[in-house]
C-alpha cells in the first residue's frame, strides 16, 4: 500500500516533527510512504517531495490585541484562538500543480498532518478526486473544525456556523469565520474522509463539530520513542542531574516556561498556584523540592522566580531532541498547566518515560493522567487546585511514586509506541470502528 503524509511544516522542524515521525512509522509498518511538504529544503531524501521554496511568515511580536489582513480588510483579533490570519475560502495553490508535485506517486490512501498554508477544503476534495484515494485527516488542533482559529476557547461556533467570532471581536454572524466554515463545508461533505483524533476530548470536539460530525472519527495517540524517553537507573539519574546542576537529593518538578501571555499554556496559573504552594508547606516540605525550568525564562518571569516563588529553581533553558527526554527522565514530576490544548505531547512524553504528570483536565491528560496511578489531574482549572494536586505528589511517599512510575512507563508501552501506533492505524484504514481507546 502506498500512504502520502501531507505537511505544510518543515518536516524535520517543530511541528513538522510528528508528521514526519508518522511518515517514518509507516515505513516500518512496510508500507510504501512519501511525505509532500510546503517548504524546500536539501532534504537529501527521495521519500520526502517538496511543493516549493517558502519561507516561513515573520513571528508576530507585541500586544494583546494585533491587526489581521484578510484580503483588503484588517481586522482587530485575540491572540489566544490562533486565528490564522487568511480567507480560507481563496485556494493558494491549483490542485493539478500539487497533484504534479507528486512526480508520478500514485498514492492508495493520502493523510493530512498540516494543511493550513497549504491545502483548502477544495484542494482536499480534489485530491481525492485526482488520485481515488481516501483521506485520512490526522488532526492536530482545532483549526480544521473552524471558521479559523486553532483554539475555540469556549465558543460553540464550530457545532453551527461560526460567525459572531470572538477571535475577531465580530458580532456579525456572516463574517469571514462564517464563510471560511461554509466554504469547508461545501467541500468536505462531499470528499471521501476520515478523521483521526489523538485524544478523547479531541475527539468529542470532532463529534459535535458540523464539519465532521456525520464522517468516521477514529483516535489514535500520537507515538513517542520508547527508546529515547525512558526511564534511567538511579546511578544513571544521580549523574544526570549532576551534569545539569539539579540537585540529586531534592523532588524535582520540571515543567516549561514561556510567555505569561500566552494564555493556553497556563504559565500564569502555575505561577499563582507555586506562591499557593509555598505558603501551604512547611519549610521542611518546601526546602527538599526543586524547580527545573526549560525555555524562555525572559526578565519578567526571572524576577518572579527570584522576588515571589521561593523554591529553589534550575533553568535548563530551551532543550534540545536529546536533552529533553534526559531533563524527563531526571524529574520526579512533570506539571502540566495547558488550559487550552488538544495534546499537548509533553504529557505522552512524560508517560513514556515514567514520570508522573500533574495537570488540568485538558487534551490528553483526560486520556493519560490517572488518579494517583499516573499522577494527579485537578477538577477545576485554577491555582487552587493546582497547588493542590503538587502539594498530594510532595506529600506522596517515595515508594508510591516509584509504583506511579512504573505504571506510567508500562502504559506507555502500551498505547504510545511505534508498535502500538502501527498496530491502531492498520486497523483504521480497515475501517474497524472500534470505541474511543482508553
Amino acid at each position: 500500500m502506498k500512504i502520502l503524509n501531507i505537511s505544510s511544516a518543515h518536516p524535520l522542524k517543530t511541528a513538522g516533527i510528528v508528521a514526519y515521525d508518522f511518515h517514518k512509522n509507516m515505513l516500518l509498518a512496510g508500507y510504501e510512504s512519501k511525505i509532500l511538504t510546503l517548504p524546500f529544503d536539501d532534504y537529501q531524501d527521495e521519500n520526502i517531495l517538496s511543493y516549493h521554496s517558502w519561507k516561513y511568515g515573520q513571528k508576530i511580536s507585541g500586544g494583546k490585541e494585533k491587526l489581521l489582513s484578510l484580503g483588503k480588510k484588517q481586522y482587530a483579533f485575540d491572540p489566544n484562538f490562533y486565528f490564522n490570519g487568511t480567507d480560507i475560502t481563496k485556494t493558494k495553490y491549483a490542485t493539478k500543480s500539487i497533484f504534479k508535485s507528486l512526480k508520478g506517486y500514485q498514492p492508495d490512501i493520502i493523510v493530512i498532518q498540516f494543511a493550513q498554508l497549504f491545502l483548502s477544503a477544495k484542494n482536499i476534495y480534489e485530491l481525492s478526486l485526482m488520485t481515488g484515494a481516501p483521506i485520512y485527516w490526522y488532526l492536530m488542533d482545532m483549526g480544521p473544525l473552524t471558521g479559523g482559529c486553532a483554539y475555540a476557547w469556549d465558543c460553540n461556533g464550530y457545532k453551527n456556523s461560526c460567525g459572531n467570532c470572538p477571535a475577531i471581536y465580530s458580532k456579525n454572524p456572516n463574517d469571514v469565520s462564517a464563510k471560511n466554515l461554509a466554504f469547508k463545508k461545501e467541500y468536505l461533505d462531499k470528499t471521501d474522509l476520515r478523521i483521526i483524533n489523538a485524544s478523547t476530548s479531541h475527539y468529542q470536539q470532532t463529534k459535535e463539530s458540523t464539519l465532521f460530525k456525520n464522517k468516521t472519527i477514529h483516535q489514535l495517540f500520537l507515538a513517542i520513542d520508547s527508546e529515547k524517553y525512558k526511564p534511567l537507573s538511579i546511578e544513571d539519574k544521580k549523574a544526570k542531574r549532576i551534569s545539569y546542576g539539579i540537585d540529586p537529593t531534592k523532588l524535582v518538578f520540571f515543567f516549561g516556561a514561556v510567555k505569561i501571555s500566552q494564555e493556553r499554556k497556563g504559565l500564569a496559573l502555575l505561577l499563582e498556584a507555586l506562591k499557593l504552594l509555598q505558603t501551604s508547606l512547611t519549610s521542611t516540605e518546601a526546602e527538599k523540592i526543586q524547580l527545573v525550568i526549560a525555555g524562555n525564562l525572559d526578565e519578567h518571569l526571572l524576577s518572579v522566580f527570584n522576588d515571589e516563588i521561593h523554591f529553589d529553581y534550575v533553568n535548563v533553558g530551551f532543550l534540545n531532541h536529546t536533552q529533553l527526554p534526559e531533563i524527563f527522565a531526571v524529574a520526579d514530576c512533570f506539571i502540566c498547566p495547558s488550559i487550552e490544548d488538544s495534546g499537548p505531547m509533553m504529557v505522552n512524553q512524560s508517560i513514556m518515560t515514567g514520570t508522573p504528570v500533574v495537570s488540568f483536565p485538558t487534551g490528553v491528560s483526560n486520556d493519560l493522567v490517572m488518579e494517583g496511578e499516573t499522577g494527579f489531574m485537578t477538577k477545576q482549572k485554577t491555582p487552587t487546585d493546582l497547588s493542590k494536586a503538587i502539594a498530594r505528589m510532595i506529600k506522596t511517599s517515595e515508594q508510591d511514586r516509584k509504583e506511579m512510575s512504573s505504571q506510567c512507563r508500562n502504559i506507555g508501552l502500551g498505547k504510545l509506541t511505534y508498535q502500538a501506533q502501527r498496530k491502531r492505524f492498520a486497523e483504521i484504514i480497515q475501517d474497524k470502528k472500534e470505541p474511543v481507546d482508553k
